[in-house]
């Protein structure tokens, strides 16, 4: 299953495009059975299609309760 196959990537750095085309780095925590993720020291890529390098970067920090 997608779920199964994406578990193979945990605490692996990933790219993940999403609507809209934008492009985020990540270390991948989370998955969910939506298929929603969680990525941790995030960075948004922009300009990739290109192969420009990152212009912009932060990190997100997320609490879980």
């Amino acid at each position: 299953s997608s779920l199964d196959h994406l578990n193979g990537y945990m605490d692996k750095t990933v790219r993940v495009c999403v609507s809209g085309g934008r492009l985020f780095e990540g270390t991948l925590c989370c998955v969910d059975k939506g298929l929603n993720i969680i990525l941790s020291d995030s960075l948004e890529i922009q300009g990739a299609e290109t192969g420009k390098r990152v212009i912009h970067f932060s990190s997100h920090h997320l609490d879980i309760v």
